[in-house]
């Protein structure tokens, strides 16, 4: 269920040290590089470089991902994969688009998007060998007629006996589709939010303010 990003601290800034760790392939939606499309450089980051939310969120100038299609024909899921310097309780995640009002078109906004968290696990219990698992914490459908960020609560998970949200590192946030772009999907802002980390209490209670305003 999507609601109010007025949540718990942010975690995927930059100013915290989150990182973009992988996406799928860019589109040059500005057209105005043909160099830019070709080594799918993206200059715009989807995470918070200022706490102050929405302050720099402008028309146009959004993480685009190009729509792939898989060899059967249909559409590839596009992706960000974001990393943060240390393994946090995920609470939920919050996804921002320019309101619809203040665009002529919102067809490339994502629609259905499914969050995982991306961790470790030993092959066995008799080798000290890893690989990478992923499982889901978040999924539903963003709505940008409704309002321009919105959050969706982390689902909880039984350890040791007790209900609660999964730690990662890394989470993975998967876009399923879009309202009709058969381009790209556009990607303005992207939080993920931790309600245990007093490191960003200060940076959300700014966060706060800015929606107040």
């Amino acid at each position: 269920m999507a609601r109010n990003s007025c949540y718990n601290p942010n975690i995927a800034q930059k100013t915290a040290d989150a990182q973009i760790s992988d996406h799928s392939k860019g589109y040059d939606h500005t057209k105005k590089s043909i160099i830019s499309s070709i080594t799918n450089v993206i200059t715009v980051n989807p995470l918070l470089i200022d706490p102050s939310i929405g302050s720099d969120v402008i028309l146009g100038e959004c993480y685009a991902l190009k729509l792939e299609k898989t060899k059967e024909g249909k559409d590839k899921p596009s992706y960000i994969i974001i990393k943060h310097p240390k393994e946090e309780p995920v609470s939920g995640v919050t996804i921002s688009h320019i309101p619809s009002g203040l665009t002529p078109s919102f067809t490339s906004a994502p629609r259905h998007f499914t969050a995982a968290c991306i961790y470790d696990v030993s092959v066995s219990s008799e080798s000290k060998k890893l690989k990478k698992d992923e499982r889901l914490i978040a999924e539903g459908n963003f709505d940008p007629e409704v309002l321009p960020q919105q959050t969706f609560e982390a689902q909880k998970f039984d350890i040791e006996g007790e209900l609660k949200h999964l730690t990662c590192k890394f989470v993975r946030f998967e876009f399923v589709n879009n309202y009709g772009n058969e381009d790209q999907t556009c990607i303005y802002r992207l939080q993920v939010h931790s309600g245990n980390n007093d490191k960003y209490a200060e940076d959300n209670v700014k966060i706060l303010k800015g929606y107040q305003k």
